[in-house]
């Protein structure tokens, strides 16, 4: 999916400055293509893009929380 999003937006954006219906239903293929690539098991990334959740293995101690 790395840069579809992109690609999407201007379609859609350019869809309405060009008055092109081409233009949304080309970016409407695009959305369905990632919609239908989708799953529960998709990481979430802000890598190339997108955004990453990264969880620490193990959690910080009290005092760095804590700021002691």
């Amino acid at each position: 999916m790395s840069g579809k999003m992109g690609v999407l937006l201007y379609l859609y954006y350019y869809s309405r400055y060009a008055k092109n219906e081409t233009f949304e239903w080309f970016a409407d293929s695009i959305l369905n293509n990632i919609l239908d690539n989708l799953s529960i098991n998709t990481p979430l990334e802000f890598y190339n893009g997108r955004y990453r959740q990264v969880r620490s293995a193990t959690p910080p101690p009290p005092s760095s929380v804590l700021g002691a």
